[in-house]
């Protein structure tokens, strides 16, 4: 198996990886996943559902360890770019998920050519269950509605310190792409 290969940076993206095995009387709880680090072996715990998330850090990038699963398995990639909940923040955090999403995905030889190829809409932001937001820029940007999140457009151009200022705590901060 391939290994995501990036630099160590800001801790924005997480892949998530669903295994299931290719032998369908094999269940999901006798799957083991292990990653062969420098400092010593990593069990990273598989979920009842077959989903993993696998740790991106410096010392496992940097060392390319060897992984293996205990059964031949099946695997579905999903990576996403998220950012910590915070009220108030600058344009640059956008444009950092966006450079560090795409710089980590470049480098994967093993990923479907979807993920090189996505182009960013902006950073969804959720808000909390039934709350509505306010959502205030310092360089006029206008947020769009996209169901119940709200999309603060991505611009590469966007002064990265124009100041977003939210009414109230998010939920979630996201990175949001648009579909082909």
């Amino acid at each position: 198996m391939a290994w995501v290969n990036a630099q160590p940076g800001p801790g924005y993206i997480k892949a998530s990886i669903m295994a299931n095995s290719a032998d369908k009387s094999v269940p999901v709880e006798q799957i083991r996943f292990v990653i062969h680090a420098s400092h010593g072996d990593m069990a990273v715990p598989i979920e009842a559902d077959g989903r993993l998330t696998v740790p991106i850090n410096g010392d496992l990038i940097t060392n390319n360890p060897v992984v293996e699963f205990t059964q031949h398995v099946k695997l579905s990639v999903s990576i996403v770019s998220s950012a910590p909940a915070q009220q108030s923040f600058d344009y640059g955090l956008l444009l950092t998920m966006a450079d560090n999403y795409f710089d980590v995905v470049s480098r994967q030889d093993f990923l479907p050519s979807e993920f090189k190829y996505l182009r960013v809409k902006g950073l969804a932001i959720e808000p909390m269950s039934g709350e509505a937001l306010d959502v205030v820029s310092t360089c006029g940007l206008r947020i769009k509605r996209d169901g119940t999140n709200y999309i603060l457009p991505y611009d590469k151009d966007t002064d990265r310190g124009c100041h977003i200022a939210l009414s109230r705590m998010p939920k979630s901060l996201t990175l949001s792409f648009k579909r082909f």
